[in-house]
């Protein structure tokens, strides 16, 4: 995967120059933390304010189906923290899910240009998040900026059920999140999700009380 968040922390002198560069920047012209935050998003993407949209929706692939793009929790996106490694390099639990609590210290690449996981708890906070209320049963499509790690929160679920969460590909591969909890509130948060390239795509198919959910999530920028 050829995202600049995706690669940028297994690069440590490129980001001792870059450091250099933006240090000597500030110093000729003074703070400029919007700049900074603009110049940390894709090209296609405008820095939001806390609290809004990062892109404008475009028609959904699926005739009907309700488009939701995430909101900005910060101005300043993180980076993943490794390059995502392949799913037959990933930590698999022993009924081979993917082990989630692994996939935060090292994204897995489940499919192509697709990566799960690779925020810290920290980083979590300043990731995009796309809110998804009300889905059960619905056509929905997620819209998400390529390389921008992407959470994925979705509310008003049944209280605390079990979910069954799994990814799937257009060739119909599919990797398995396992048994998830919704809270006491109906809310159910999964690991950011990392498109790399516009087009790139993916579903997001969930089994809870008996009633199966897919989300379409496809990078549209």
């Amino acid at each position: 995967m050829n995202g600049s968040h995706m690669k940028s922390k297994e690069m440590p002198a490129l980001r001792t120059m870059v450091g250099a560069v933006s240090i000597s920047l500030v110093a000729t012209l003074g703070a400029m933390p919007s700049a900074i935050a603009e110049a940390q998003y894709p090209p296609s993407i405008q820095a939001p304010t806390t609290g809004e949209t990062i892109q404008t929706p475009v028609p959904p692939k699926t005739s009907g189906a309700k488009v939701v793009v995430p909101v900005a929790t910060s101005e300043v996106i993180p980076d993943l923290v490794k390059a995502p490694v392949p799913v037959s390099r990933a930590a698999l639990n022993s009924n081979g899910t993917l082990n989630l609590t692994r996939v935060t210290t090292r994204p897995v690449e489940v499919f192509s240009g697709v990566a799960i996981g690779g925020l810290s708890a920290s980083d979590l906070k300043s990731a995009p998040t796309a809110n998804l209320s009300n889905v059960v049963g619905k056509k929905v499509e997620l819209q998400v900026a390529s390389d921008v790690p992407t959470v994925v929160a979705l509310q008003s679920l049944p209280k605390s059920a079990n979910a069954q969460v799994v990814l799937v590909n257009s060739k119909g591969k599919t990797i398995s999140l396992g048994t998830l909890r919704t809270t006491s509130k109906g809310r159910l948060t999964l690991p950011p999700v990392t498109l790399d390239d516009k087009g790139d795509a993916f579903t997001l198919r969930i089994v809870i009380s008996g009633r199966t959910t897919n989300i379409s999530v496809r990078a549209t920028n």
